[in-house]
């Protein structure tokens, strides 16, 4: 149910109404800091996925750029003993899908 949800919010993206792009984006931050980070890479992919051009591209980076922000402000880093346990953090494994 997840997927569909995260999917539908997405999408109320695309629409040109900039006040229903804003309520979508702050939903979807919430979502991203409500949820846990190893959901953060489908948030990422639907993004990629409903909003992939024209317009859309810059509303994908507003909304990134939210996500971000959001994520930021309340994210703790967790206390890593090795360098493989670095390379497995949830929010690492996402960076693929920020850049596509």
């Amino acid at each position: 149910k997840l997927p569909k949800l995260v999917t539908v919010v997405c999408n109320g993206m695309q629409n040109k109404d900039s006040d229903e792009r804003d309520t979508a984006r702050d939903t979807i931050s919430k979502m991203a800091v409500s949820i846990d980070l190893k959901y953060l890479p489908l948030i990422l992919s639907s993004l990629s996925v409903s909003l992939c051009e024209g317009y859309k591209l810059h509303v994908r980076s507003a909304a990134l750029h939210s996500i971000l922000v959001s994520i930021s402000k309340s994210y703790a880093s967790p206390v890593i003993h090795a360098d493989k346990e670095a390379m497995s953090l949830p929010f690492d494994r996402c960076v693929p899908a920020m850049l596509d």
